[in-house]
């Protein structure tokens, strides 16, 4: 008998400790599902977010091989007639007959950019295979290691036609990247000569463009081809215009086809998670379970406050207005 009632007692402790696994694993894989919905969710609006805007815009140029244009979020609708004078470019000098120089001889030099920049470049450890003779390659080489350099000057060895010269290139376009050196610290007279009389092959200059007609218009002068006068708005110039050219005409309009496109992701990610919520706290109805937070306030109100969210005034604007409605089970449905 004892081992009869001892039998029965395990057995339905067996049977509540199955039950409370199943109820275990149940609330894990609803949390499981309720996280990865959330997580869903919050992509989609980290990726609006990344965008500034549901609200997608766009610029369009009357000419190609100009520039290219974008529009961010905050662009405003309108037509820009431009002019663009000047682009910017990076300072670029060659010099020849460089090279064959006694190690002893090389002493130093110094770099100056326009901007204020300047570093030392030292000729004592340069002859690096010790053959007593500097050649353009290790120069070049002390040049790009100078201490204070960091990049800021790019030194080469361009060979053509038989002869090697020294390029020095600057790192940044516009004018204050002009390069000038100072010599005076070299002892190889042909040395100091050859980096006294340097060839330009690239100037250093400012994008210059004109917001409407050139001379009369204004005219807005930059160190970079990245144009970003107008708000919102990026242009990338590519080339000058000539004298008589057509004012080039720059369109910002709205998207209405990225628009929508924003639009629809955010419904689909939001009713995906609405009907992710409604499952797991769906009540019942006598033949369908109900779900595992059914009497879980926390993911009650998760749910609520998600439907009053997208009925509110966000930045001025409903959803509403933006062609989006809300059913009576609150699903989202945009109208296209």
């Amino acid at each position: 008998m004892a081992s009869q009632m001892a039998s029965i007692y395990m057995q339905s402790a067996e049977q509540q400790l199955a039950a409370q696994n199943k109820t275990s694993k149940a609330r894990s894989d609803g949390l499981s599902q309720l996280q990865k919905a959330l997580q869903d969710f919050r992509s989609s609006l980290a990726t609006l977010a990344g965008k500034k805007s549901m609200l997608a815009m766009s610029a369009s140029l009357s000419r190609d091989g100009i520039a290219t244009a974008s529009a961010g979020a905050t662009a405003q609708a309108g037509s820009y007639s431009l002019f663009v004078d000047k682009v910017a470019s990076a300072h670029q000098l060659a010099f020849g007959n460089i090279g064959g120089v006694p190690a002893a001889e090389g002493g130093s030099f110094s770099v100056t950019l326009q901007g204020g920049a300047t570093f030392n470049v030292s000729l004592a450890s340069a002859d690096v295979d010790g053959d007593l003779s500097l050649s353009a390659s290790e120069i070049a080489r002390a040049i790009n290691q100078a201490a204070d350099n960091q990049g800021k000057v790019n030194a080469m060895v361009l060979t053509a036609d038989g002869q090697s010269r020294l390029v020095l290139s600057s790192a940044a376009t516009g004018a204050a990247g002009q390069i000038s050196l100072d010599t005076s610290g070299i002892g190889n007279a042909a040395l100091k000569a050859a980096l006294d009389a340097p060839t330009q092959l690239s100037a250093a200059q400012d994008a210059e463009v004109w917001l409407g007609g050139k001379t009369t218009g204004v005219l807005v002068k930059q160190a970079s081809n990245t144009f970003t006068a107008i708000q919102g708005v990026t242009l990338t110039l590519s080339r000058a215009m000539s004298d008589g050219d057509a004012l080039l005409q720059l369109t910002v309009a709205r998207n209405d086809g990225d628009t929508a496109a924003n639009l629809q992701s955010f419904v689909d990610s939001y009713n995906t998670l609405l009907k992710s919520l409604g499952t797991l706290t769906s009540s019942g109805d006598g033949k369908t379970a109900a779900g595992i937070f059914a009497t879980d306030s926390g993911v009650r109100t998760l749910r609520d406050q998600l439907n009053n969210m997208v009925r509110q005034n966000i930045g001025g604007v409903r959803l509403a207005e933006m062609g989006v409605s809300a059913s009576r089970d609150g699903s989202l449905t945009l109208d296209r």
